[in-house]
């Protein structure tokens, strides 16, 4: 069942990208592109090194190494698990909401431009 939920998961992030994409290639088609471009390349390099940064120091850190044991413990328990299944259920249905109404807004973007931002094929393995 988890394994189950983990692939669900797994498909909606992937299907996140696929949206994502479909919609920065129907955005490529207007006038403001390379501002937009820039834009989101810098937020994304931005958020990329944020969380680099923080992963960082949450590692260097003792304490946080013996939380990670205290956790461990707790994680083992029988309601953690319970509580990870929900968690897994609700993350699968919030990507599945949050893939419709991407696609909702790549649709109407390619009514704007007049054109598909068509993701490409699915590549075998992924």
């Amino acid at each position: 069942m988890a394994d189950e939920r983990r692939m669900e998961i797994v498909d909606e992030l992937k299907e996140l990208g696929r949206q994502l994409q479909a919609l920065i290639r129907t955005a490529a088609q207007s006038d403001t592109t390379k501002e937009l471009e820039q834009e989101i390349s810098k937020g994304i390099h931005e958020v990329s090194h944020q969380v680099d940064t923080a992963l960082k120091q949450v590692r260097d850190t003792r304490a946080a190494k013996d939380l990670g044991t205290q956790v461990q413990k707790v994680v083992e328990s029988p309601q953690v698990a319970e509580v990870a299944q929900e968690i897994r259920t609700g993350l699968v249905r919030g990507l599945q909401e949050l893939n419709a109404q991407l696609r909702k807004v790549a649709a109407r973007a390619e009514e704007e431009t007049g054109g598909p931002g068509e993701p490409p094929p699915e590549e075998p393995g992924i």
